[in-house]
C-alpha cells in the first residue's frame, strides 16, 4: 500500500477522489489548503485527516506521495518543497509555469531518487 497525501483541495481534489478507487493500491491518508474552510469541508465529506499546513505533510514519515492539486502557480514551490522532504510527486499540470523550473525539479528529485511526474494532458 501506498500512502499519499493531497495538497490542495478544490473541484480537482473531487476529481481524483471519484478515481481513487481505480487505484486500490493507493490510499489517501490525509489533505491540506491553504483555505482552511474548504479543507474542512472536503476532509469532512470524505472522512480523511486534515493537516495543519504543508510542513506537517511533509514531516509526516507516513506519506509517500505528495499529489499537488494547487493552483499552477504554487506549483513549482509545492513540489520543490515536496523534493526537498523526500517525497515522491504527484501533479497536476503543469510542473512549474517555465520549462527552466521544470528542469530544475526534475533534476533535484533524481539527486534525491524521488519521483516527479505530471497529470497527462485531456483534450
Amino acid at each position: 500500500m501506498t500512502n499519499i497525501a493531497f495538497i490542495g483541495t478544490g473541484y480537482v481534489a473531487d476529481y481524483y477522489m471519484r478515481t481513487l478507487e481505480n487505484y486500490p493500491d493507493l490510499r489517501l491518508i490525509g489533505a491540506w489548503d491553504r483555505d482552511q474552510n474548504r479543507l474542512k469541508v472536503f476532509c469532512s465529506f470524505y472522512k480523511v485527516r486534515s493537516y495543519n499546513n504543508l510542513h506537517e505533510v511533509l514531516n509526516d514519515e507516513n506519506v509517500d506521495i505528495v499529489v499537488n492539486l494547487t493552483t499552477p502557480e504554487s506549483h513549482f514551490i509545492i513540489n520543490k518543497a515536496a523534493i526537498d522532504a523526500n517525497k515522491h510527486v504527484y501533479c497536476e499540470k503543469p510542473l512549474a509555469l517555465s520549462v527552466e523550473d521544470a528542469k530544475l525539479l526534475v533534476s533535484l528529485a533524481e539527486e534525491k531518487g524521488v519521483i516527479i511526474c505530471g497529470a497527462p494532458q485531456m483534450h
